[in-house]
C-alpha cells in the first residue's frame, strides 16, 4: 500500500430544490494513495462530479469530512482552501475554462503567475510543458483559434505546469473524438508513470474506464464497487 493522500470519512452532499432535499452523495468512505491512476465511473447523476469537487476543495460536504495529507479540509478558511488548490491540485474541466483573451502560453502561465513565480522561470516552464504536449506552435493563439483537442491540451498544460501532487479531471474526453481522447489518455498515463502525478478522473466513457488502474463505480450517490487492477 502507498501513502494515503486523500481520505473521505462519512462524507455526504445534499442539495435543496425548493426545500426538497436531493442527495448527491450518501455517507461515503474512500482512500486515495499517491501515484494512483483512478477513474470514478458511473452514469450521469451518480455523484462523480460531486465527489471530485469535494476531493479538490471546490465544494464543502453537507456531512462528514475530507482529509488531505491527514488534515481536515472543511475547517480551512476560504483563503487556505484556495491556497491548497493552487499549490497541490491541477484541475482539468470538461469545458476547458481557458481565459479567452489570453493566448495558449499565457493561459498555461496564469497559475504560475498566481504563485508569484518569476516571469523568466514561468515562461521557461510553460514552454517546456507545451513542447511535451506538442503544442508549442500554438503559443500565441487564443482559444477561439484552436480546436477542441488543442484547447484540452492547453488545459492539461495549465494543470501540470505547477507540478501538482494531484490532477483532477472531470469528464476529460467528453468533448473530444475518440482519437484525440486516446491521445489525451496516453499523455496523462505518461505524466502518471514518469512524473508520479496522482490522477483522479470522473467519467462514464468506456475508453477512460479501460485505462484506469483503479475503478470506483458510483450508483445513486453510493459506491457500487471499488476495483484495483493492472492494465496491459
Amino acid at each position: 500500500m502507498g501513502k494515503q493522500i486523500i481520505r473521505t470519512e462519512e462524507v455526504e452532499k445534499t442539495y435543496h430544490d425548493n426545500g426538497i432535499p436531493l442527495h448527491a452523495l450518501y455517507p461515503l468512505n474512500v482512500i486515495f494513495e499517491i501515484g494512483e491512476f483512478t477513474v470514478i465511473a458511473g452514469p450521469s447523476g451518480s455523484g462523480k462530479t460531486t465527489l471530485l469537487n469535494l476531493i479538490g476543495a471546490l465544494d464543502t460536504p453537507s456531512g462528514g469530512e475530507v482529509y488531505f495529507d491527514g488534515k481536515p479540509i472543511t475547517p480551512l478558511s476560504g483563503k487556505e482552501r484556495a491556497n491548497l488548490r493552487l499549490k497541490q491540485f491541477g484541475f482539468i474541466f470538461q469545458a476547458y475554462n481557458l481565459i479567452p483573451v489570453l493566448n495558449a502560453l499565457e493561459n498555461i502561465e496564469f497559475v504560475l503567475t498566481l504563485q508569484d513565480v518569476p516571469e523568466r522561470e514561468r515562461h521557461q516552464r510553460s514552454m517546456e510543458v507545451m513542447k511535451d504536449l506538442g503544442i508549442e506552435t500554438l503559443a500565441h493563439k487564443r482559444p477561439n483559434q484552436m480546436s477542441g483537442g488543442q484547447q484540452q491540451r492547453v488545459a492539461i498544460g495549465r494543470a501540470i505546469v505547477t507540478q501538482p501532487l494531484i490532477v483532477l479531471a472531470d469528464e476529460p474526453t467528453a468533448n473530444l473524438d475518440s482519437a484525440t481522447g486516446a491521445s489525451l489518455l496516453d499523455l496523462m498515463e505518461h505524466m502518471n508513470t514518469e512524473h508520479g502525478i496522482t490522477c483522479i478522473f470522473s467519467s462514464h466513457d468506456p475508453q477512460v474506464i479501460q485505462r484506469g488502474r483503479r475503478i470506483i463505480r458510483l450508483k445513486d450517490g453510493r459506491i457500487d464497487s471499488d476495483e484495483r487492477r493492472t492494465t496491459s
